[in-house]
């Protein structure tokens, strides 16, 4: 897949959001805010974001990430901008497949059914799906705001 397909892929944005909504709903039952979903395609779907986030392990990385990586947090508000629509194609997609739910009173993104498969994707896919993973995680344990300032988001 060139960086191209990965990028326009609707499907595959869809899962890496709800990989990122499941691991967050694991952590933290009241679900993802909405804002912080906007983050997660910028990350996941930029080849450098995606091996930094790969890299590291436990409940305070983000911190280490956001660190040791500023270009992470550095223009991520612009680039969530530019993928809004791409990241509303993808969790209507996720809805609508049943993998995420939207809780129309709180704005939180909830856990649903079924995750797409992981194991049988392409390693560059499965590496995608893993940092979302980890994401999610990250943010629940991080909580919002404070994730929202480590990231420079103001949206």
């Amino acid at each position: 897949m060139t960086p191209a397909d990965l990028v326009q892929n609707d499907a595959l944005s869809a899962a890496i959001l709800s990989q990122a909504v499941h691991s967050f709903s694991a952590r933290d039952d009241r679900g993802m805010p909405l804002l912080l979903s906007l983050a997660v395609l910028p990350v996941v779907l930029h080849a450098r974001s995606t091996a930094q986030v790969n890299k590291r392990r436990g409940d305070a990385a983000l911190y280490r990430v956001a660190e040791e990586t500023p270009r992470i947090g550095a223009d991520l508000e612009a680039r969530a901008r530019a993928m809004t629509d791409q990241t509303f194609d993808a969790l209507n997609l996720a809805a609508a497949c049943g993998s995420v739910m939207i809780d129309t009173e709180s704005g939180c993104l909830l856990a649903g059914g079924e995750l797409f498969p992981i194991d049988s994707a392409p390693a560059e896919v499965r590496a995608k799906l893993h940092a979302a993973t980890r994401l999610g995680s990250w943010f629940a344990t991080v909580g919002g705001p404070q994730t929202c300032a480590l990231l420079n988001l103001r949206m």
